[in-house]
């Protein structure tokens, strides 16, 4: 009688049991892989949503700052030269909220100017800019000696926060139903600001109002939107591709699985047919296999001799 060990023993019903228990395991762990690959690049996929926002709102503010130190620099300029004289028009009339000697003079020629200060310079500027390019900057202070720089609800807050101690404001608003990122910073009363602001109680380094500065998001917003989309097709990709990884491994791995146990059949379906007795044991010596001759030797029926030990007979 020949006693051997390491196969297990299955009858017909039982191996078609184990094959589909082994089946659904391996469904079961590529479920489980397939569910967290989704999972993960779904994860990236918001990840990288959100840091293209945090882009576009960087160059967005980046933009309004380039026009804030614009303005900061031109106004400095005519800080330092006490404003310049501009012919009396139409579009450039005298200015009725700025109270100086000599704010009118007439030149020998006789024509007529008027003393544009950095306010009003600032001011018509920002006209210009507004036509041009959407952008829009406000000079405002919480105590404006003209009405229409008084601040907004947003500017009244940033204002407030500057005297806090903010250094600077930035958000994205909506305005007139678009969106925008507003930016402001504030301005800080220099020795030549006196000459006109003085009169308001203001002392050289006091924060005497600021600048805002409107940006239209809309540009930045489209280019936003074409990155996301484009962001979503490579990762729809790389998921599509991960699942067809997982899907072709599986496949192998079934074919595998079934190739062996097409083997395991063979040599069960062998060694049940010999007509020498034969007994197979697992590696606590249980018996895991055997054949006709084998239960005719130890007088058992066939189903009482699994997980037996030759020596308990």
């Amino acid at each position: 009688m020949t006693i051997g060990s390491g196969l297990s023993a299955r009858s017909p019903s039982g191996g078609v049991l184990q094959r589909m228990r082994g089946v659904q395991r391996i469904d079961a762990v590529f479920l489980f892989a397939g569910l967290l690959w989704v999972c993960l690049l779904s994860l990236s996929l918001v990840v990288s949503w959100q840091q293209l926002r945090k882009t576009s709102l960087a160059l967005a503010v980046e933009q309004a700052q380039a026009g804030f130190e614009k303005d900061i620099l031109y106004r400095r300029w005519a800080t330092m030269h006490g404003g310049v004289y501009v012919p009396i028009s139409e579009h450039t009339p005298s200015n009725p909220y700025l109270a100086v000697p000599l704010r009118d003079v007439e030149t020998v020629q006789g024509q007529l100017l008027t003393l544009v200060n950095p306010a009003y310079m600032t001011r018509q500027v920002h006209e210009l800019g507004r036509e041009t390019s959407g952008i829009i900057s406000h000079i405002t202070s919480l105590k404006p000696i003209r009405p229409q720089n008084a601040a907004d609800d947003w500017e009244t807050r940033a204002l407030q926060a500057f005297a806090a101690g903010a250094t600077e404001i930035s958000s994205l608003e909506q305005l007139n139903g678009e969106p925008v990122v507003r930016f402001m910073r504030p301005m800080i009363t220099e020795k030549g600001c006196l000459k006109c602001h003085a009169q308001q109680g203001y002392r050289e380094g006091d924060i005497r109002g600021g600048i805002s500065v409107t940006v239209p998001f809309a540009p930045y917003l489209a280019i936003e939107q074409q990155s996301k989309r484009t962001t979503a097709v490579s990762h729809a990709l790389i998921g599509l591709s991960g699942l067809l990884a997982f899907f072709l491994f599986r496949s192998v791995l079934l074919r595998s699985q079934k190739s062996l146990r097409d083997s395991e059949q063979r040599l069960e379906q062998l060694i049940r047919g010999l007509g020498e007795g034969v007994i197979l044991q697992d590696d606590t010596g249980r018996i895991v296999l055997w054949n006709r001759t084998a239960a005719e030797v130890f007088h058992l029926q066939s189903d009482e001799i699994v997980g037996m030990s030759p020596t308990e007979r």
